[in-house]
């Protein structure tokens, strides 16, 4: 995920503290110009796949090396700098490097994906610091009890968690200007077909979206949005609170989000609460690798 210019920058707002993920640090010096030979001939993308050469230095990998957190610099045109994930379809690609590493590569975004091919090491730094894996570390677990929040939905009316006791709930979290295809949009894109998963039954169930940029999410834009992924009223909510509310919810279920420093990257991560119909929690997805059928069967467990 990524940010606009006027977004706050303030501070590092945790949930117990994100398209997620390691504390910022200002970005190694590369001990090697920043420049690599293009591919001689890159392998075949989807149509109306978007291609960035990008740069950045690599903080930890996960899930086996398909995955690598990098904090990347800005990608002019399309996000600013920030610290994400980005996610390769082979675990050769990443096979070479390590974290401290400064490494330029090809970025490739269709509208429903994005990944990361031709990875070349540029230099090397220091290793970033260990996460401190307690601001991500949810206040909540299952069982007890999600407590009640005011929020706004996407008509401008207030609306309290409290209002959608006696359904089984999803809550996730996104901000609409997330250009990465996926992380915010991923969300909206499973909750649209969790919907659909849902339409035969049960009846008691209810989709809730909450952005944690107060700021920019207004209810017009918040309802604009929802209306372009199929939202139905009747069933998905968008919702955005004011910041402390934002910080609130963020530390029950560890959403991160923010930055760590003025001028640092925006980083955040990604949850996805399951809440039965008496408000407590029944299932916390940590990451972005939930499908529909995962959350549709949640929701039908109660």
């Amino acid at each position: 995920m990524t940010t606009a210019k006027n977004f706050p920058s303030s501070r590092l707002l945790l949930a117990a503290g994100a398209l997620v993920l390691a504390a910022c640090q200002p970005a190694a010096s590369p001990d090697a110009p920043e420049s690599a030979p293009e591919p001689a001939a890159e392998a075949p993308v989807e149509a109306k796949t978007r291609h960035f050469r990008v740069t950045g230095s690599i903080r930890k990998l996960k899930n086996e090396g398909r995955i690598a957190v990098i904090d990347h610099d800005e990608i002019p045109g399309y996000m600013e700098r920030m610290v994400m994930p980005f996610h390769a379809r082979d675990t050769a690609v990443f096979a070479a490097v390590k974290p401290g590493d400064r490494v330029i590569f090809d970025y490739y975004v269709s509208d429903s994906d994005a990944w990361v091919e031709n990875v070349t090491v540029t230099g090397s730094g220091p290793a970033p610091a260990p996460d401190d894996a307690t601001v991500e570390t949810p206040v909540l677990k299952a069982g007890d009890a999600m407590p009640d929040r005011s929020f706004v939905d996407q008509e401008g009316r207030p609306r309290r968690l409290s209002e959608f006791r006696g359904k089984t709930v999803a809550l996730t979290f996104i901000f609409t200007r997330c250009p990465a295809p996926d992380f915010c949009p991923k969300m909206m894109r499973h909750f649209a077909e969790t919907a659909t998963l849902l339409a035969d039954g049960p009846d008691d169930w209810h989709l809730l979206t909450v952005s944690f940029d107060p700021e920019t999410d207004t209810p017009a834009v918040l309802k604009a949005f929802g209306q372009a992924y199929g939202q139905d009223p009747a069933r998905w909510t968008l919702l955005v609170g004011d910041t402390d509310t934002t910080a609130a919810i963020a530390r029950d279920v560890g959403l991160r989000y923010g930055r760590a420093e003025p001028q640092g990257p925006y980083q955040h991560n990604l949850r996805t609460v399951v809440l039965r119909p008496d408000g407590t929690v029944a299932k916390l997805f940590l990451d972005e690798d939930w499908t529909p059928a995962d959350l549709a069967a949640a929701m039908r467990a109660k």
